[in-house]
């Protein structure tokens, strides 16, 4: 069974888990973490059972024994790891990379000759993740801006027509890709007016956000915006005050800086939350 297959029966486990009657959501992180501890008690107790040491039991396990419990303890243990993150190979994997460079730096030997390109490879596996975004500004002739309420955004806010920079894609191609997706507007990202970094959550990664002038739409480009149907529940155009109401307050800030950038007021933001990160040195 290759790694793959494994991580598959994994989710297979969580699921199973998570579709008990007698599952509470609340509880299955404490609970499925202190499986680790029943399984690990297990295994140990299979380990003493295998000498003999136990006055009680005698000679009661074997190293076959001791070898599936200790599984089980892995087991466990990635299943607790599936129930706590999305990703939890990709955790896992960044996580024995950053372990393997602490052993090289400490003395330890390396994995493989020199050019090889495996520890290049743990190493890069050990950086920290961010997650890349890229969105379009349009205006129309109003000089309202073009958002749009994404049916995934649990808290209901609005946003700009964009999405997630894919491998191999640069910002302003992921921009001009999701624009196209999400309300159908073809059209060639113009100047870049923000760069927005925003920290770690609960639910990924840091993000990089790029937002790039769509430019102004003609009564016949409104026309021709067609909404994704499973992505996109509306759309409409905003000005400055109504926009406030609609988006998260970060993005709002974006955007005022955007807006102020376009105008040629300001130079391209390099942005922390919203705000420029100069403000953040005060």
């Amino acid at each position: 069974m290759d790694e793959a297959l494994i991580w598959h029966v994994i989710a297979q486990q969580k699921a199973w888990l998570d579709s008990h009657p007698d599952t509470d959501p609340a509880l299955a992180v404490p609970l499925r973490v202190l499986k680790v501890a029943e399984e690990a008690g297990e295994a140990a107790a299979a380990l003493i059972g295998t000498t003999g040491q136990n006055p009680r039991k005698g000679r009661s396990h074997t190293e076959a024994d001791l070898e599936a419990e200790l599984c089980d303890v892995i087991t466990a243990a990635s299943v607790a790891l599936a129930t706590l993150v999305p990703d939890p190979e990709r955790v896992l994997h960044d996580h024995m990379g950053r372990i393997y460079m602490r052993s090289i730096e400490a003395g330890a030997p390396r994995l493989a000759e020199v050019g090889t390109g495996l520890d290049r490879a743990a190493y890069a596996a050990s950086l920290p993740k961010v997650v890349v975004g890229a969105s379009m500004l349009f205006h129309d002739e109003a000089r309202k801006v073009l958002m749009v309420r994404q049916s995934y955004r649990p808290d209901g806010k609005w946003s700009f027509p964009g999405g997630g920079v894919e491998e191999g894609e640069f910002p302003a191609q992921a921009a001009r890709r999701e624009a196209l997706e999400e309300v159908g507007l073809d059209a060639e990202p113009g100047a870049l007016l923000t760069v927005d970094w925003r920290p770690r959550d609960a639910e990924r990664p840091p993000l990089i956000h790029y937002l790039y002038d769509g430019g102004t739409l003609t009564p016949d480009d409104i026309a021709r915006i067609r909404l994704q149907d499973d992505e996109i529940v509306e759309h409409g155009f905003f000005d400055l005050e109504a926009a406030r109401e609609l988006l998260a307050p970060h993005t709002f800030d974006r955007l005022v800086h955007a807006e102020a950038a376009r105008e040629g007021r300001i130079a391209v933001q390099d942005l922390q939350e919203g705000q420029p990160r100069q403000a953040e040195r005060n």
